[in-house]
C-alpha cells in the first residue's frame, strides 16, 4: 500500500513539474525583448546646439513582438562630447542621461545611457535631401520594476527634411523616426501577479483530479 501511495506521488510531482516547464518556456526561450517606436518629438535644444539630444513622446507600438496601445519612449543623453552633426561622429556623454519607457501609470523601463551615445550618418547627405542619422547607446535600468538589467542597446533612425542635420528640435527639421531597443535578459513574456495564482491554482486541481482517478484506479 506504501509502495503505491509513494508511486502516485512521483507521478503527481512529475506531472506537475512538466506542467510548470512547459508553461514557462516561451519565458525562457526568449531572453531579449525587443521595443520598437516611431515618431515623436527629437532633437537638440536649437539650431546651432549640439546638444543633449532628446527624444519625447515617441509611441511604441511593439514590446516583445506584441502589439501594444498607450506606451511612449524618452530619452535625454548626457552633454555633448565632440563631433559633427551634420557630417556623423557626434558624440554625447551618459552622465545626467535618462531613458524611459512608460503605458500609462505603468513604468516598463526606467533607466540611462552607459557610456557614450554616438551618432552616425548613414550614407551621403546634400543640402536639399533627406539624410538618415542613427542615434546608438548602452542602456542600463529596471525593466518592470525588478532588478537591473544591463547591456542593453537602443538605436534610433532619423531622417530630416532638408539636408544636413544643424540642430533643433521638432518636425521642421526631423520628419521621420524609428527605433528599437532590446532589453536584454528580460524575456519577451512576464506574466502578471494575478495571472500566476490562476494558474498554480489550475495546476494544483490539476494534480488533484489526477491523483483521486489514480486513486479509484
Amino acid at each position: 500500500m506504501l509502495g503505491k501511495s509513494h508511486t502516485r506521488a512521483l507521478v503527481v510531482r512529475y506531472i506537475l513539474t512538466a506542467a510548470v516547464l512547459a508553461l514557462f518556456a516561451p519565458v525562457l526561450a526568449h531572453a531579449d525583448t525587443i521595443i520598437e517606436n516611431t515618431g515623436g518629438k527629437a532633437g537638440t535644444p536649437s539650431v546651432g546646439s549640439n546638444g543633449p539630444f532628446s527624444l519625447k513622446g515617441s509611441t511604441v507600438f511593439s514590446i516583445g513582438g506584441v502589439g501594444v496601445t498607450g506606451a511612449t519612449l524618452a530619452f535625454t543623453t548626457g552633454a555633448y562630447i565632440s563631433g559633427s552633426l551634420a557630417t556623423g561622429g557626434a558624440m554625447w556623454s551618459s552622465t545626467g542621461s535618462t531613458f524611459t519607457v512608460q503605458q500609462g501609470a505603468t513604468t516598463i523601463f526606467t533607466g540611462s545611457f552607459t557610456g557614450n551615445v554616438t551618432w552616425t550618418l548613414d550614407g551621403t547627405c546634400t543640402t536639399g535631401s533627406a539624410c538618415t542619422y542613427t542615434l546608438s547607446g548602452n542602456i542600463s535600468g529596471s525593466y518592470l520594476g525588478g532588478p537591473t538589467v544591463s547591456g542593453t542597446t537602443a538605436q534610433i533612425n532619423i531622417t530630416t527634411t532638408d539636408g544636413p542635420y544643424q540642430g533643433g528640435t521638432g518636425t521642421k527639421y526631423i520628419k521621420n523616426l524609428t527605433g528599437t531597443t532590446a532589453i536584454v535578459g528580460a524575456g519577451s513574456q512576464v506574466p502578471e501577479p494575478g495571472t500566476l495564482a490562476l494558474m498554480g491554482t489550475g495546476l494544483l486541481s490539476l494534480a488533484g483530479a489526477i491523483k483521486r482517478k489514480m486513486r479509484l484506479g
